[in-house]
């Protein structure tokens, strides 16, 4: 495991209330490889506080250039998935 910076670690509950996200699109991202887990306590999941961040911008920024729709911005990988009007 790699070390981590205890400053930027963050649970996944409370990334999840920070970013207004639900915790289940974080956990997709967890599971696509997109957002690493830095370490588990019990049921606690710990992710980076950095990385949670840089993808819920990307999210918002999309959801904000195809007007507010529900369209995918990330494809089954969890890979940015860029706008059609590009």
């Amino acid at each position: 495991m790699l070390p981590t910076d205890i400053q930027d670690e963050i649970k996944l509950a409370d990334a999840a209330r920070k970013y207004a996200l639900p915790k289940s699109l974080i956990s997709k991202w967890i599971q696509s490889g997109a957002i690493r887990v830095l370490r588990r306590e019990g049921r606690n999941v710990f992710l980076s506080d950095k990385e949670v961040k840089e993808r819920a911008t990307y999210f918002y920024e999309q959801r904000r250039q195809s007007g507010g729709r529900r369209t995918r911005v990330f494809d089954a990988q969890g890979n940015p998935i860029s706008p059609k009007n590009q």
